[in-house]
C-alpha cells in the first residue's frame, strides 16, 4: 500500500500546487489580453501607414504630372522664343 499517496499527502501537494497554477493562469489570461490589444493597435497602424502611402503616391503622382506639363511647357516657351 505504500505506493500510493495519502489523502493528507495529495491535500498538500493540492494546497501548493494550485495557488500556483491559478497564478499562472492569471497571467497568461492577461498576457494574451495584452497581446490582442497589441494586435489591435499594429491593425490600426498599418490602416494609417496604409493611407498615407496612398496619399503620398497620389500627391507623387501629381507632381511627375506637374513636372511632366511644366517641362513641355518650357520646351514650347523655348521654341517660340526661338523663332
Amino acid at each position: 500500500m505504500e505506493q500510493f499517496a495519502t489523502s493528507q499527502e495529495i491535500l498538500s501537494v493540492k494546497t501548493t500546487v494550485l495557488p500556483k497554477i491559478r497564478s499562472f493562469e492569471v497571467k497568461i489570461l492577461e498576457f494574451d489580453k495584452k497581446s490582442k490589444e497589441n494586435i489591435e493597435i499594429i491593425k490600426r497602424f498599418d490602416n494609417i501607414i496604409l493611407e498615407k502611402a496612398s496619399k503620398f503616391r497620389v500627391e507623387s503622382i501629381e507632381l511627375e504630372k506637374f513636372a511632366q506639363e511644366d517641362k513641355k511647357l518650357l520646351e514650347h516657351i523655348n521654341i517660340i522664343s526661338k523663332k
